[in-house]
């Protein structure tokens, strides 16, 4: 059987394909159609992995889509997780594969059904037809890491602390984030969306004597968690990288449900507080992260 999987996403939506991908590996050829960074981190789980940024999948979203080829030629399944109000996209599918099963998903669960992103992925490619078991692909994320290749023993020495998020509403304070940095000393991961940062924190670091890395590439960024003893970060895509990495994993959630959004690995502690994150609240986690790392 072969099938095409679109679900252009950011980091954290992409990765919550991952356990329907490791199951279906073997049973399906899959061409997964998504967007970077983590398109590159699903590429050997599938039998092809395209950008839906590059030539030709826009023409799914043209009124007038004719013209032209998409550039999978044929499938015997299309299973597209997209917002279609006005069923354009579908149109456009069944015109372009005339055999395939067509099958359109909304990216997330709606308010009623209240699943783990993962998991109803997971339901959807199986009500598609596709070979999955929803159920074991979600347990084994759980049990170890998916996007771990060697599951020995490994050297793990690294604090490593993320005090950001795609999502301003997902995040705690800066005052919270400096309680913990000044008493833990870890490692500070900035990414592109913490750029404003980058001038507050570097003060601090040189004031503190901590290791700041501003926007590793992939493959550092992985081999960094790789090493990490503990992570401490927020809702975001890096925290689920870490986990998928089997790295010990607080995350720690504000505006976002952790019953739709846990990370997926064998060593995930959630935590939740809700408001900006208090002096108390920052002396639970420093505790809790004491705790891990004892």
């Amino acid at each position: 059987m072969s099938a095409l999987i679109i679900r252009p996403g950011a980091l954290g939506d992409t990765l919550m394909l991952l356990p329907s991908l490791v199951e279906l590996q073997g049973r399906c050829g899959v061409t997964f159609v998504g967007r970077e960074p983590g398109l590159g981190l699903l590429r050997r789980h599938a039998h092809n992995a395209m950008d839906f940024e590059g030539p030709g999948w826009r023409l799914l979203l043209m009124n007038k889509a004719e013209n032209g080829a998409l550039p999978v030629s044929h499938a015997e399944k299309v299973v597209a997780f997209l917002s279609d109000p006005d069923g354009l996209i579908r149109r456009n599918l069944r015109r372009f594969y005339p055999q395939a099963s067509i099958h359109m998903f909304p990216s997330l669960p709606g308010r009623e059904e209240r699943i783990h992103v993962a998991l109803y992925a997971a339901r959807c490619l199986h009500r598609a037809g596709l070979p999955v078991d929803p159920q074991r692909a979600i347990a084994r994320a759980m049990d170890r890491g998916l996007l771990l290749r060697n599951h020995g023993v490994r050297s793990r020495t690294l604090l490593v602390c993320h005090p950001g998020s795609g999502s301003p509403a997902k995040n705690y304070d800066t005052p919270f984030w400096m309680e913990l940095i000044q008493r833990l000393k870890p490692l500070v991961l900035l990414g592109p969306a913490e750029k404003d940062l980058y001038p507050f924190f570097r003060e601090e670091a040189e004031e503190h004597g901590i290791q700041i890395l501003p926007c590793p590439s992939m493959e550092a960024l992985c081999d960094l968690l790789k090493s990490a003893r503990l992570y401490i970060g927020h809702d975001s895509g890096i925290t689920h990288l870490a986990a998928m990495l089997e790295a010990p994993t607080m995350a720690l959630f504000r505006s976002s449900d952790a019953t739709l959004w846990k990370p997926l690995g064998p060593y995930v502690r959630t935590i939740y507080h809700g408001a900006g994150g208090s002096p108390a609240f920052a002396g639970e986690v420093i505790e809790a992260a004491r705790t891990l790392l004892r």
